[in-house]
């Protein structure tokens, strides 16, 4: 009880400003309940507000899928929403389709509509268009209950008509509890068509009196009795707010808001992963055993011409030593997969990824690589999901707040779609754990590229949008590095080898603290003859390199100019240094992780050219990529006295007009990065 209140003393440095967020996180727990026959029922209530449902049934199916519950018979989800938010958001019929799609089934949602019916007393037209807040529902042949919520045994008779329901059938079921609100709010109080409708209100006998006084009337109890109970509750309220007034900073355990669920198995995870040596390197012979399961099928596997091809280069790359992006992460994981780790992968299209799944096999069936791998590994789950961005995203990282062996992966589609789910990256994957001190390790894979072909194509990730919800320090620059993953609330990646895709995966599962992870993927590099990775990138003893300094520079004192970059636009940077003779003479460095940046390795570097100037390169417009976030976190370090933006101009949309405006650009670009007259 003591927990309830203590979010709302503003004593406490633990105080939560954000509206809401006090009631949403005190109502956080666990708690054991006696069901028939004696049996204990564990009932855990999440840090949920109202619309983010998804969330609940990514909490549920990863519990299930813990406990192997195959058909959702031993874990049940129960939202509770408002009427107005079933009636006006659409993540709520989002959502509800996902209970019909493979891997995101919990076999059955109870939804509790509390409608306290202010929106009959309201204008019907600028809310809702709808004769019921439930007909939402009713698209998805839910069956619907409605129930006076002042009648207590009819509320008792369909909630338990409503478990029947779902226990034999495992669908969704919907119960409608028509009440009212004794205590308006403030601002509906003082509307002239509320003051008829509060006055019958407070001239009706609270269900609560209502329903003691036909228990004392029956004989059930006694007066006597429900003075003690009233008094014994109210003390115990009474004494948790004083207790919790009394608590000093120190004595608050934040973890005393999490799921008894997965807490437990946290704190193991964390002590084991401690000691855990950081190198994400395996042994040779495991490598050799993945890539011969992913590059070979039984003979009973009759592929197509095309997939028969597809796995002739892909022998042909692993025999000549040259990794592409595929084969990595691959290799990453059925590495995991080998290690007794699940890996849940999610998207529109994870079902076309050829690196992972062979589909088109000439009798038309299908045969998935990674879960071929070993007898005794763990399982490999893909899951198409349906085109909402904004429940599945939600789903995936209700999921992995609620598993510590589980690597869940959410691939976002190709083109500007991640902005859909910006509400969920905005109050969970940045905020979720400061908020509500959840434990998330998902991976977002977002694709990111500017390409000028035959027409002007951008897929842009929006990566300043990500940046700008960061909250590391951009002065502690001599921060230590594991201090730096504790205080952050994300970390982000572009990454530009594969060697470095496959260990930033594998690392997100051997981290003490759980964060996000943001990978954005550059599409365009996948097919590139000169990013590729070697064996002896992956072996034991290797790890994830957030900063690569240049490896061509064989004299710093001829160094005149320094250019720090990431993600693809190295190679076009590289290119062009080559084309116009400037080796030697132009270091380009890459920042292979952005979010908490790597300020000891950078600055270890770039101390060694003294009179060099710097620049950052990008190929997005000025206003939107790194720069933004780059740019006072770099002029913080001691190296760097003046910092250079070389970009396109600022632009309002992700990419050019045209493939001529595109070429000139990218011309620009390059042109003033190899101009050395100007620093």
């Amino acid at each position: 009880m003591c927990s309830i209140w203590i979010p709302f003393w503003s004593t406490h440095s633990f105080n939560l400003t954000s509206e809401g967020v006090e009631t949403v996180l005190a109502s956080s727990h666990s708690s054991f309940l006696r069901g028939v026959k004696k049996r204990m029922i564990l009932m855990s209530c999440c840090a949920i507000p109202q619309n983010f449902y998804p969330l609940t049934l990514g909490f549920t199916k990863a519990i299930q899928m813990r406990q192997n519950d195959e058909f959702g018979d031993k874990v049940w989800p129960i939202v509770i929403h408002v009427a107005r938010g079933l009636a006006s958001q659409g993540i709520v019929y989002e959502t509800l389709k996902l209970n019909n799609v493979k891997n995101y089934e919990t076999f059955g949602t109870i939804h509790l509509i509390f409608n306290n019916q202010m929106e009959q007393t309201i204008k019907r037209e600028m809310h809702m268009t709808l004769e019921y807040c439930t007909d939402t529902l009713r698209t998805l042949n839910i069956p619907i209950f409605h129930v006076n919520g002042d009648d207590l045994v009819a509320v008792h008779f369909i909630m338990r008509l409503a478990a029947d329901f779902r226990a034999q059938f495992r669908r969704d079921v919907a119960v409608d509890i028509v009440s009212y609100s004794r205590f308006m709010t403030q601002r509906a109080a003082t509307k002239y068509e509320f003051i008829q409708v509060q006055q019958a209100i407070m001239h009706t006998e609270p269900v609560v009196h209502k329903y003691i006084r036909e228990l004392i009337n029956e004989g059930v109890i006694t007066q006597s009795e429900v003075d003690i109970w009233r008094k014994n509750s109210l003390g115990s309220y009474a004494d948790a707010w004083q207790k919790a007034a009394k608590m000093s900073t120190g004595d608050i355990d934040r973890n005393i808001w999490h799921s008894q669920l997965f807490l437990d198995q946290i704190r193991k995870d964390i002590k084991k992963l401690e000691k855990l040596d950081k190198a994400t390197g395996i042994d040779r012979s495991i490598l050799k055993k993945i890539c011969d399961k992913f590059s070979t099928v039984p003979d009973s596997i009759k592929l197509s011409p095309k997939h028969l091809g597809l796995l002739k280069r892909r022998r042909y790359l692993i025999e000549n030593d040259k990794l592409d992006w595929v084969i990595c992460e691959a290799l990453a994981y059925g590495s995991l997969l080998l290690e007794g780790n699940f890996v849940r992968i999610s998207g529109m299209d994870v079902n076309r990824r050829l690196h992972i799944l062979e589909e088109a096999t000439a009798g038309g069936q299908s045969y998935d690589l990674l879960n071929n791998l070993d007898y005794q590994q763990a399982k490999y789950i893909h899951c198409k999901s349906t085109t909402s961005q904004y429940a599945t995203a939600a789903f995936e990282y209700g999921y992995s707040c609620a598993t510590t062996r589980t690597l869940v992966v959410w691939e976002a589609p190709e083109g500007d779609k991640t902005s859909k789910a910006q509400v969920v990256i905005d109050h969970y994957f940045a905020g979720g754990y400061l908020k509500y001190n959840y434990h998330s390790n998902i991976i977002f894979l977002i694709p990111h590229y500017h390409r000028c072909e035959t027409v002007s194509k951008v897929c842009n990730g929006r990566p300043e949008r990500f940046l700008q919800l960061a909250n590391d320090c951009e002065t502690a620059t001599e921060i230590n590095v594991n201090r730096q993953f504790e205080q952050t609330n994300m970390i982000l990646t572009n990454v530009s080898t594969p060697a470095n895709f496959f260990h930033v995966i594998r690392r997100q599962l051997r981290m003490a603290h759980r964060r996000p992870l943001v990978v954005f993927t550059p599409n365009l590099l996948i097919s590139s003859a000169e990013c590729k990775a070697q064996m002896k990138q992956l072996e034991t003893g290797t790890k994830f390199q957030p900063y690569f300094p240049d490896p061509s520079i064989k004299d710093i004192f001829k160094v005149k100019k320094i250019l720090l970059c990431t993600g693809k636009v190295y190679y076009d940077l590289k290119n062009e240094r080559k084309n116009r003779g400037l080796d030697g003479k132009i270091a380009i460095c890459r920042i292979e992780q952005i979010c908490p940046l790597p300020y000891q390795k950078i600055n270890a570097d770039l101390l060694r050219y003294y009179t060099a100037k710097v620049a950052w390169v990008q190929e997005e417009p000025l206003n939107q990529g790194w720069w933004t976030y780059v740019e006072h976190r770099l002029l913080n370090l001691p190296c760097i006295t003046r910092l250079e933006c070389i970009a396109r101009p600022p632009r309002a949309d992700g990419g050019s007009r045209s493939v001529q405006s595109c070429f000139e650009e990218h011309s620009r670009v390059m042109v003033r990065a190899m101009t050395l007259e100007n620093n």
